[in-house]
């Protein structure tokens, strides 16, 4: 999946816990397996960093435009 990273970095291992389709979240659990920026694969992304996600794990309604949204650890 391509996304942006709004806001606090995105890191490998990072969990989103929450897709955000309409106007109200609902549950998930997408664990970030691996990240790829401009093709190469990185650790962690900043705010405003787009890239590729691996992500692994449930969530419902997770497509194109959706936003989601994670705990900072």
């Amino acid at each position: 999946m391509a996304g942006r990273c709004h806001s606090g970095p995105i890191a490998v291992c990072d969990t989103f816990t929450a897709v955000v389709a309409g106007e109200s979240p609902c549950p998930a659990t997408l664990r970030v397996e691996s990240l790829l920026f401009y093709g190469r694969p990185v650790p962690r992304l900043d705010e405003g960093d787009t890239a590729e996600l691996h992500l692994t794990g449930n969530a419902a309604h997770v497509a194109p435009g959706v936003l989601l949204i994670g705990d900072v650890p």
